[in-house]
């Protein structure tokens, strides 16, 4: 019944595109809880080779396309508000049940994936690439070419306005604090803040409800009494 055509808002999509969508998303987009929107953008005749995986039960997913060969999944049970900017080599995959009030994730030759349960604030920007070169003047040869990847465990938190820059890798159940600015690792169970951010407190978590504690909170308190 849907085909990768059917979302597409404006330009060409090639018949190598594929998408599949669960049974839940389905049920979601006949309903209008969820809306998806695919562009394509840049300057290529038609996109090749894009691959989307959508398992979210509610929210407004738009990808634009600059290049061939994106990959993305939405994990099922996901929810929420995800823009997309995806150029060459990208490949985007967000974890099962994770939530999002509005992310923009950029990639260009870059990978971005988390874990499941993770919970996005509002205007949370996700960059695993420069998108531009930048050029050793001595050599002149352009230094960041190199593949990146932004990786998040299970179970973070992204605050308000926070911002995530490539190559990082933030543990699970780790905090990162309202407009806060990653460029290093995170360790798993920590709060960071700042720009850049840094360790503020270490051996915490979060839970989804302000006065419980979630499944994940619960296993994680019990496994070190």
């Amino acid at each position: 019944m849907f085909g990768f055509l059917d979302f597409v808002r404006n330009g060409l999509f090639s018949d190598s595109c594929e998408l599949i969508l669960a049974d839940e998303s389905k049920k979601a987009i006949r309903s209008g809880k969820l809306k998806l929107v695919f562009v394509q953008h840049g300057n290529r005749a038609e996109i090749t080779n894009a691959k989307v995986y959508v398992g979210c039960s509610n929210g407004t997913i738009n990808i634009h396309f600059g290049n061939d060969g994106a990959n993305v999944y939405f994990g099922d049970g996901s929810k929420g508000n995800y823009d997309l900017r995806l150029w060459s080599n990208s490949s985007v995959r967000i974890g099962a049940l994770t939530t999002s009030n509005s992310t923009r994730i950029m990639c260009s030759n870059s990978t971005f994936e988390c874990g499941d349960d993770c919970m996005f604030s509002e205007s949370v920007v996700i960059q695993t690439s420069d998108q531009h070169a930048i050029v050793d003047l001595k050599s002149g040869k352009i230094i960041n070419l190199h593949p990146k990847i932004v990786k998040l465990g299970s179970h973070v938190w992204l605050g308000r306005r926070s911002t995530i820059l490539g190559d990082c890798e933030i543990g699970n159940g780790s905090i990162i604090a309202a407009s806060s600015t990653v460029t290093k690792n995170v360790p798993q169970h920590a709060i960071v803040a700042g720009v850049p951010a840094k360790i503020i407190k270490q051996d915490v978590t979060w839970s989804r409800p302000i006065d419980a504690l979630d499944k994940y909170a619960q296993s994680k308190v019990k496994s070190t009494n």
